[in-house]
């Protein structure tokens, strides 16, 4: 019964650490976008639009950000019942 304790409590440790991992992915990638934003910025000065570009590319990454937020505290609440 002591190992099957053991196991469970191992098993629920994985799945937190899993979590964690897909969280810090979501973070990686909201990062990436976030500095080909700043790229598109400050290469391209001279197009009419970029401003509008560099806008719509941020809020992608806030809205990956986001995503990665909801589905950790999401999962996080559902591991701790």
């Amino acid at each position: 019964m002591a190992i099957k304790s053991k196991l469970v409590k191992l098993e629920k440790a994985q799945v937190r650490l899993a979590d964690e991992r897909t969280l810090l992915a979501y973070i990686r990638t909201a990062l990436s976008v976030f500095i080909f934003a700043i790229f598109i910025l400050k290469f391209f000065p001279d197009y009419p639009d970029i401003f509008l570009i560099f806008i719509t590319i941020v809020i992608l990454g806030v809205i990956i950000l986001t995503i990665g937020f909801v589905e950790y505290f999401v999962f996080l609440s559902k591991t701790k019942k």
